[in-house]
C-alpha cells in the first residue's frame, strides 16, 4: 500500500498532483457541497481566456497573447482570485440566457418597435419624439451587449466594462510576464510601460453596457414607456433591456 507520506512528498514537487490532492481534500471535507459542472468550468475558462487575450492585444503587439495564455493556463493566472468572480458571473449569465432562449416563444417588439413591416417614411418619428430617443438608446444598449461576445458568439468580458483597477492589475500582470519572457530587456520594459499607459488611457466606461443601460432607462422614463418596455423585454428574454427598463440597480458589467 502506498504511504500517504510518499504522496505528500510527490505533491510537493508535482503541481498537478498537489492540485488533485487539494481538490480531493476539499471534496472529502464537504461531500454535499455544490461544485462547478464541466460546462461551468469550460465557460468560465473560456471567458478568462478571451479576457486575457483581449487585454494583451491592447498592448499593441508587445506581448504574444497565445504564448501568454499557454503559460498561464498551465501554471495558473496571477490574478485568479480577482478574475474568478467576473468570469464565473459572465459565464453563468450566458448559460442562463441560452437556457431562457431555448424556451422563448414569439418575440415581442421593444418599446417603439413596430410589430410588423411598415412604411419607414410614413412612420418616421419627428426629431423631438421621445420614442426616437428610446430607439437610439436601445440600439446603443444592444451594441454594448454585443461587445460582450467574441466573433463566434462566445461570452466575453468587454474591456470597457471592466473596473479600471482590475484592468490595471491585469495589464501589469501581463506586462510583467512579457518582461520576464524578454529577459528583462530595458527597451522592452520601456515599450511595455508605454503600452500599458496607452491601454489605460483608452479605457472608456462610456462605451460599456452600464452606461448604455442607464441611458436606455432615462429615455424610457422620459417617454413614459418603462412598464411596457420591461414587459416586452421579459417576454422575449432580453434580460439586459428588462433590467434597465425596470430601473434595476445591479450592474450588467463585471
Amino acid at each position: 500500500m502506498v504511504q500517504a507520506s510518499l504522496f505528500s512528498q510527490l505533491a510537493s514537487v508535482n503541481p498537478a498532483l498537489s492540485a488533485c490532492l487539494r481538490e480531493t481534500s476539499e471534496y472529502l471535507a464537504a461531500p454535499a457541497a455544490t461544485r462547478l459542472s464541466e460546462e461551468q468550468r469550460a465557460l468560465a475558462l473560456g471567458v478568462a481566456r478571451r479576457l486575457v487575450g483581449d487585454a494583451a492585444d491592447r498592448l499593441g503587439g508587445a506581448v504574444d497573447s497565445a504564448a501568454l495564455w499557454a503559460d498561464w493556463s498551465a501554471h495558473g493566472l496571477p490574478g485568479a482570485a480577482q478574475l474568478a468572480g467576473l468570469c464565473f458571473v459572465r459565464a453563468e449569465e450566458h448559460r442562463w440566457r441560452d437556457q431562457s432562449a431555448e424556451h422563448a416563444g414569439e418575440v415581442a417588439p421593444h418599446a417603439g418597435e413596430p410589430a410588423g413591416p411598415v412604411d419607414a417614411a410614413a412612420t418616421a418619428a419627428p426629431p423631438d419624439d421621445p420614442l426616437a430617443d428610446v430607439d437610439r438608446a436601445y440600439l446603443a444598449l444592444r451594441i454594448a451587449d454585443r461587445r460582450r461576445f467574441d466573433a463566434l458568439g462566445h461570452p466575453a468580458v468587454a474591456i470597457d466594462d471592466l473596473d479600471l483597477g482590475i484592468f490595471r492589475s491585469l495589464l501589469l500582470d501581463i506586462a510583467a510576464w512579457g518582461l520576464v519572457r524578454s529577459g528583462k530587456d530595458p527597451a522592452q520594459a520601456a515599450r511595455l510601460g508605454e503600452a500599458v499607459r496607452g491601454a489605460l488611457a483608452g479605457h472608456d466606461p462610456a462605451r460599456g453596457i452600464d452606461h448604455a443601460a442607464a441611458a436606455y432607462h432615462v429615455a424610457l422614463a422620459h417617454a413614459g414607456a418603462q412598464a411596457d418596455a420591461a414587459a416586452a423585454a421579459i417576454a422575449r428574454h432580453d434580460w439586459p433591456s428588462a433590467d434597465r427598463a425596470r430601473g434595476g440597480g445591479a450592474k450588467l458589467s463585471l
